[in-house]
């Protein structure tokens, strides 16, 4: 379902480099902000109109809305544009997953030195781990019936730590810009893990991150865990799957409310949510049961 607001004049700058990421006007990190742009033109609205990615610690986003309206005495309009033709949606190979598993990555390291060997050996076979062509890692996300929908490539650090100087990217995303596939080829996101509800029973664990549900596999095996791969991935359509089970949430800090406010919404999803929001903004269940 195509969101209203696509119908728009203005919108947020799709990610393509990392030249695409500003410095926020609030926090001043760089590479962390999204311009809001004209459609028409492809140019930014202004440097303050957009959209801070570190929404808990910083929260900065200024909408066009509000932008035109301070500026005219609160009576800024946006101007609609005709609606377009739905975007071209695609899977990728079935294959690449397998053409992409690797243990050489620095997080497929600190996982061993957590748990062995052989269980992070076990744990990336079962969530299909990959290592991109650089040694980062790659999140596979293959969904029930086991089309890969795109795989997260992310950085990380020795400590398993996230490498906040290089931004994640997609797989599709890389293949776009090689020529592979049309420039206006969009894939659609499911849950991280989500392959497996096809093959396993039980609990299911919902986590953000999908490090934490890597983790979190090594560690309680007995659940099948997921992730939706941001706190703003979390809606009706990745959580369809999941009905039918019963399913324990995990959130981070400081999200609570926003989550249980989308879990509310799916008709027969049967779930526990539990609530972290007496901790320090963004602390997961891996850093709760790290510190202990």
């Amino acid at each position: 379902m195509r969101n209203q607001n696509d119908n728009y004049r203005y919108g947020l700058e799709r990610y393509r480099t990392p030249a695409s990421r500003h410095t926020c006007p609030q926090c001043g990190r760089k590479r962390c902000f999204t311009y809001y742009v004209d459609r028409l033109t492809g140019e930014p609205i202004d440097p303050s109109c957009g959209r801070c990615d570190h929404e808990h610690s910083c929260g900065y986003h200024l909408r066009p809305r509000e932008f035109f309206g301070e500026r005219n005495g609160g009576c800024g309009s946006i101007t609609p544009i005709p609606p377009t033709a739905p975007p071209l949606t695609l899977h990728l190979p079935s294959t690449l997953p397998a053409q992409c598993m690797g243990t050489e990555t620095l997080l497929h390291t600190w996982l061993a030195d957590c748990f062995g060997r052989e269980t992070m050996e076990r744990v990336a076979r079962l969530y299909w781990l990959g290592q991109w062509s650089d040694h980062r890692t790659v999140y596979w996300q293959i969904d029930r019936r086991g089309r890969v929908r795109d795989g997260k490539i992310m950085d990380y650090l020795p400590n398993g730590h996230r490498n906040t100087e290089r931004p994640p990217s997609w797989v599709f995303s890389e293949l776009r810009r090689q020529g592979r596939y049309p420039a206006e080829a969009v894939t659609r996101k499911c849950l991280f893990g989500e392959h497996l509800l096809a093959r396993t029973e039980g609990t299911v664990g919902l986590v953000e991150s999908e490090k934490s549900a890597i983790y979190l596999a090594c560690r309680f095996p007995q659940f099948t865990w997921v992730a939706t791969g941001g706190c703003k991935a979390l809606n009706a359509e990745v959580l369809t799957p999941l009905k039918g089970r019963r399913t324990v949430v995990y959130p981070d800090s400081g999200v609570h409310d926003e989550w249980a406010a989308v879990l509310s919404r799916v008709n027969g999803l049967e779930y526990c949510l539990h609530n972290f929001d007496y901790l320090p903004v963004n602390t997961d269940l891996v850093d709760v049961l790290t510190a202990q």
